[in-house]
């Protein structure tokens, strides 16, 4: 049963950590959010090159970061993962007398669903590469025909000549 529970958690732990890193990415529902931010990025770059009278690097700002994780894979991946694993491992911490070991244990473990994270997001946003490039390779070799309706040509009958 435990070796079930276990295998439910990876599992849960992976779908959850990928699928939170890719709607964040990628999803719809967060382009607007992306968007305000890249505005923020911006707007902070041009007065930033204002008072320095040069152009410079982006200025670190709280936007600049936010947009860093949202627009990486392997960034929102770590923050996913550390976020599904908290949620994973959320009755671990809740035991009241814990030694010092055992909070830098699950410390320790925390960071590792960190990294799983990022490295998740990374082998799916490369797996999902290579299916598009794939797929589209296989459209360019062997392309979709067009059927074409001659019932509706009127015009390619009038050019054949009749046979009398």
């Amino acid at each position: 049963m435990e070796q079930y529970l276990l295998f439910e958690g990876f599992l849960l732990f992976c779908m959850g950590s990928i699928g939170l890193t890719a709607i964040l990415v990628d999803g719809k529902i967060f382009q607007p959010f992306r968007e305000m931010l890249e505005r923020n990025v911006a707007m902070a770059t041009e007065r930033f090159e204002k008072m320095r009278n040069r152009p410079s690097v982006m200025p670190r700002t709280w936007s600049g970061f936010l947009l860093a994780i949202l627009t990486c894979y392997q960034c929102c991946g770590f923050w996913s993962g550390l976020f599904c694993g908290l949620l994973l491992t959320f009755s671990y911490w809740s035991y009241p007398h814990m030694s010092i070991s055992l909070y830098i244990w699950g410390a320790l473990l925390e960071l590792m669903c960190g990294f799983a994270g990022s490295f998740l997001a990374v082998i799916y946003i490369k797996l999902l590469d290579l299916i598009h490039e794939k797929t589209m390779l296989c459209l360019r070799t062997n392309p979709v025909p067009h059927h074409h309706d001659h019932a509706h040509d009127d015009h390619d009958h009038e050019s054949m000549p009749e046979n009398e």
